[in-house]
């Protein structure tokens, strides 16, 4: 029985998988920054993924266009030296409005394949239509950092987090649209975030960081 949990095992790690939710990290220093995404392909080589959907992003706060653009080179940066393995997601600011189309634009131009967005506004904000109607126009998916927090510390450090129901919204008002919630419920009532999506047929969810 332990010799066939063994190559159960073995066979899980040798099969391809996609990642579609990893970071690389904007850093000062080139070689770190380097090493950042030699680290990710490196960890991942250890799990059997061929593939990383990845991006670089302004956690916590706004950042102007300029920052945000700079986050995005990393993620181009990243690409270039694994371009194998690593495909970039664009992460925009949707109040930055036209830049924030233009920067998509400029991204998928580049090569990346979607667009990350935090929690600066929710999904189903207004601010966000223009984004996600560039990327129906684009044909390429929105992955979301999101979760259904519980605890008031919690909220209080991610006050405008989407949950299922801000995605389903957004995936009612625009079914052409590829969603994505990430981390399952990123802590709290996962079940409920869950719930609240099962009649929104092109939203998503990823197992990334989930607790």
């Amino acid at each position: 029985m332990v010799r066939q949990i063994g190559s159960e095992l073995e066979a899980g790690i040798r099969r391809p998988k996609i990642d579609v939710h990893s970071h690389v990290f904007h850093m000062d220093d080139p070689d770190d920054e380097s090493r950042s995404a030699d680290h990710l392909v490196e960890t991942g080589d250890l799990l059997g993924i061929t593939e990383f959907w990845t991006f670089s992003i302004i956690p916590f706060r706004m950042g102007d266009p300029d920052e945000v653009r700079a986050h995005n080179d990393t993620t181009l940066r990243a690409m270039a030296r694994h371009p194998n393995r690593i495909r970039g997601m664009c992460f925009v600011i949707p109040g930055h409005y036209q830049a924030a189309l233009d920067e998509i634009d400029r991204c998928l131009d580049a090569g990346m394949i979607g667009v990350k967005l935090y929690h600066q506004y929710t999904m189903s904000d207004p601010v966000q239509w223009p984004v996600i109607e560039k990327c129906i126009d684009r044909g390429v998916p929105i992955l979301m950092h999101a979760g259904y927090p519980t605890s008031p510390e919690h909220l209080s450090k991610q006050p405008l987090i989407s949950n299922g129901a801000h995605f389903a919204e957004a995936g009612k008002r625009y079914p052409e649209a590829i969603l994505i919630h990430a981390h399952i419920g990123g802590g709290g009532d996962w079940e409920w975030t869950v719930r609240a999506m099962r009649d929104a047929p092109n939203v998503y969810a990823d197992a990334s960081g989930s607790n």
